[in-house]
């Protein structure tokens, strides 16, 4: 049987770091591969020593750059080195798997775990423009004739409380994501209020700039091994509720407190975040609180609580269109 050559694509952030950690559970396996990110600081950090191609991004809602990750789809996949493509979104997704889709390569999308309730526009948009490619949800509620449940990234988590009440200075790390769109204020304002003067304090802001009397360090942008440092440094990670910091957090044993961006107030395209916080929030892996009501027994309460790990099971990936909705995982054999 011929080894899979696999194109992995995935805009920054959350969508990067998902298909990251599915790829070990991916079946067939994931052989050779290339990678498709955008062209970032944070994209390029996380996959340091892999075989990477810069996208256009952000693609979401931005008609020149999906323009433009059209041409690159159809430049990269029209030499045959690929057998699949497997996507977790967001825009950039579309015009790679729509391109496999046209060519016969066979395509996998694998919705965010933060589409809690539905697919998002990237998934409604592929149910009509690629037909054959598969779908996949990250939750069993709304797997239907065609989206697939094959598993989570949330697979394997199970809350651990430390014991011991946490002392008054803590190690804070406050970190609102790398989106260039949308501001997070509410968040910084908030947390600046409760910061103790023995407490030490790292700010990763993204595009909510202009706090220029924050304690502590700030930083826009922190590239991905540092970021890893410094939530195992952290005793207690405050965020937007970004699945990839979410899911960095409970990688190093950490309880965050996950704050929603908000549509009414600009610093989101709709409300998923707040989806998600309950949905975290409810598997007890973080502590869900808005933005304005943020307090520091949020903080101390976290730092006291953790996360550990267990065993996972393989995602499996189909073979054919899903006709039905599974029950069983069918045996997967690669085309």
């Amino acid at each position: 049987m011929k080894k899979a050559t696999t194109l992995l694509v995935a805009s920054d952030g959350g969508h990067l770091t998902q298909l990251r950690l599915l790829v070990p559970r991916l079946l067939p396996t994931v052989g050779a591969a290339t990678w498709i990110s955008y062209d970032c600081l944070t994209a390029r950090s996380v996959l340091c020593g892999e075989h990477m191609i810069p996208g256009n991004g952000p693609s979401t809602r931005h008609l020149g750059n999906a323009a433009r990750n059209y041409q690159l789809a159809r430049q990269i996949l029209s030499g045959g080195h690929f057998d699949r493509v497997v996507s977790t979104g967001a825009g950039i997704a579309v015009p790679f798997l729509a391109e496999a889709n046209r060519r016969g390569i066979p395509g996998h999308y694998i919705e965010s775990a933060s589409r809690v309730e539905g697919p998002s526009l990237s998934g409604r948009m592929l149910m009509r423009v690629a037909p054959d490619v598969h779908l996949y949800t990250q939750h069993p509620r709304w797997a239907d004739r065609r989206w697939h449940y094959a598993g989570s990234v949330f697979e394997g988590y199970r809350p651990d409380r430390h014991g011991e009440p946490f002392p008054r200075a803590l190690r804070i790390l406050v970190t609102l994501g790398t989106h260039d769109a949308y501001r997070f204020d509410a968040l910084v304002e908030s947390v600046a209020r409760l910061i103790g003067p023995d407490d030490e304090v790292v700010w990763q802001t993204g595009s909510t700039t202009g706090h220029d009397r924050l304690p502590g360090r700030v930083e826009r942008a922190v590239p991905a091994a540092e970021m890893q440092q410094l939530i195992d440094w952290a005793d207690v990670v405050v965020a937007h509720c970004g699945t990839g910091t979410i899911l960095t957090a409970l990688e190093h044993g950490k309880h965050p407190v996950v704050v929603p961006r908000r549509h009414l107030r600009g610093e989101h395209v709709d409300d998923h975040q707040a989806v998600t916080a309950r949905e975290v929030s409810r598997l007890g892996l973080a502590r869900w609180v808005e933005a304005d009501h943020v307090t520091r027994r949020d903080l101390l309460d976290a730092a006291s609580n953790g996360c550990v790990r267990e065993s996972t099971l393989p995602f499996l990936l189909a073979d054919r269109p899903v006709v039905e909705t599974i029950i069983e995982l069918p045996e997967v054999v690669l085309r």
